[in-house]
């Protein structure tokens, strides 16, 4: 009768100490769950942001567009060159017509560099959006993962 009380303690030892480490198990789990979800919370959070600065980066190329569709609209009814050429040439001297030569060209050059400038960034942000979805995604599976473990246990 003793030995059976005294196995019955032992197994009762062992249940507990087995109820113990799973229970840890389940609260580093549960850690674990916790942190995940605040960078899941993080990486949402730089999504937007990003989203944000790409509807700002497209307004702000339509902006553009709509400068450089105007400047071509305005080309193109004075489309004849003599009007351009008239301009240059009835400077005073060569210098100030080098000068609206040359402004001719950095207006062109400059809405060209600024389009470039707005579509680098775009594309860069979208490259780092689909990052960021990866990542997410990443975690997803983890918690999904780490969830289905704990059920388990």
């Amino acid at each position: 009768m003793n030995k059976l009380l005294k196995d019955a303690d032992k197994n009762k030892a062992v249940s507990t100490e087995k109820v113990n480490i799973l229970q840890e198990k389940i609260v580093q789990s549960e850690r674990v769950l916790h942190s995940l979800s605040q960078e899941l919370a993080y990486l949402k959070k730089d999504i937007s942001d990003n989203e944000s600065r790409i509807a700002e980066l497209e307004k702000r190329k339509e902006s553009l567009l709509g400068m450089y569709a105007n400047l071509v609209y305005e080309t193109w009814k004075k489309r004849d060159k003599i009007d351009k050429l008239m301009f240059i040439f009835s400077s005073s001297d060569f210098n100030q017509a080098y000068n609206r030569f040359r402004y001719f060209q950095q207006i062109q050059d400059y809405s060209k560099r600024q389009l470039k400038l707005i579509e680098q960034v775009n594309d860069s942000l979208n490259i780092r959006n689909n990052e960021l979805n990866h990542l997410v995604a990443q975690k997803n599976d983890l918690m999904v993962t780490i969830n289905t473990k704990n059920r388990e246990l």
